[in-house]
């Protein structure tokens, strides 16, 4: 009889082990699903935010490029790229051109949505080339 007893205590710990190691397991598993679940959206976050920053600055540099001239008339035509279009959601891009001291300065602001709504902001000046600046003086010593 005491070895029947015995063998039912020891089977009897055994499952109780079993359950509870299989409840810290149950434990970790969710913790780390809620984890995995945030680093992949972390993950899209940035991706996208990478998209803008890339769309913004390819855009600055093509209007920056221009002659101060022809500055206004682009940023009134400035549309997104297909790439961004297809890659961010609810994209919309804006610009402002305003006068600054040494040239123009133009502010190019683009937004988003994610779960909630994302911008990325980029500034560039365009320079008025030397033969159009006031004071330019050509030639002297």
């Amino acid at each position: 009889m005491k070895r029947c007893a015995s063998k039912r205590w020891r089977h009897a710990m055994s499952t109780l082990e079993v359950l509870v190691a299989l409840t810290l397991l149950m434990s970790v598993m969710s913790f780390s699903l809620t984890l995995i679940v945030r680093h992949s959206r972390l993950l899209v976050a940035q991706r996208h935010y990478r998209i803008a920053l890339d769309e913004l600055s390819n855009q600055l540099d093509r209007l920056t490029a221009l002659p101060g001239d022809k500055v206004p008339q682009a940023v009134n035509q400035l549309s997104l790229s297909s790439f961004a279009t297809e890659r961010l959601p609810a994209a919309k891009l804006t610009a402002e051109l305003k006068p600054a001291d040494i040239g123009q300065r133009v502010l190019l602001h683009l937004t988003w949505n994610e779960s909630y709504e994302e911008s990325a902001s980029m500034a560039g000046w365009v320079l008025p080339s030397a033969a159009s600046a006031p004071n330019s003086s050509r030639g002297a010593p």
